[in-house]
């Protein structure tokens, strides 16, 4: 990440491509331990009770503010950390809160926006927690990296939270669940309404990116993506 020549590289092959990055995906840390790649590793976390670690993962997130400059991306993605049965969710949120004071104070001076992604088991696990916590906050640079997936495992009514939360949305995560199990499907493989998804996105005034969320199929990941786009194109 640090490696400005690599950097270079990856922005004039972006360039030479006609292509812009919609948001880069800060939401777990493997690099920070040297963990394998597709380890779903969310500590260090931002609401750790332990100042130190809060601290290496709010280092973290600068370090990743640094890359999305280099490339031209003005949006990266955050989450809370899991649940830690040891303490109240009152404190964590706190502990949560005060790494955000922090990454938001950097992100307005840089002008890169943050976007809180709610994840089914963690602290901000719905639609609901990370906009009571946009709100709270109140800061222009701080919004929602959306993924409807995880609404529909965390078992929320999509177009309820589209509507009332829809304003906070910087950009958008999309996959199939089936049976509300944990685990992205192909768009077209699940049970998802994405007909439903698309015009309740359009009238709540969404015109960011949506970015197809297939980790699962990392080992085949061209078919993965042309048959999504494929049916994606066709709505």
């Amino acid at each position: 990440m640090d490696n400005p020549n690599r950097l270079w590289l990856i922005s004039d092959i972006l360039s030479s491509h006609n292509l812009v990055v919609s948001n880069i995906n800060a939401n777990t840390a493997v690099y920070l331990d040297g963990l394998p790649i597709g380890s779903a590793s969310f500590e260090p976390s931002l609401s750790n009770s332990d100042r130190n670690i809060r601290r290496r993962r709010v280092d973290f997130t600068f370090k990743v503010f640094d890359v999305a400059q280099a490339i031209g991306a003005d949006t990266v993605s955050i989450t809370s950390g899991i649940l830690d049965p040891a303490i109240s969710r009152d404190s964590q949120i706190g502990f949560f809160v005060e790494s955000l004071r922090q990454i938001i104070a950097q992100a307005e001076s840089r002008g890169i926006r943050v976007g809180i992604e709610p994840e089914p088991g963690l602290l901000i696990g719905t639609t609901e927690q990370a906009g009571i916590l946009v709100d709270q906050i109140g800061s222009p640079n701080l919004g929602i990296n959306w993924d409807s997936g995880h609404a529909v495992v965390a078992g929320e009514n999509l177009p309820d939270v589209i509507r009332r939360f829809g304003s906070h949305f910087f950009n958008i995560h999309i996959e199939d669940i089936r049976d509300a199990k944990h685990y992205h499907l192909i768009p077209g493989e699940g049970d998802m309404n994405f007909n439903e998804l698309f015009t309740v996105l359009s009238e709540s005034g969404y015109n960011g990116f949506f970015t197809v969320e297939l980790y699962t199929y990392r080992n085949d990941a061209v078919y993965a993506a042309k048959k999504a786009f494929s049916f994606l194109s066709a709505l």
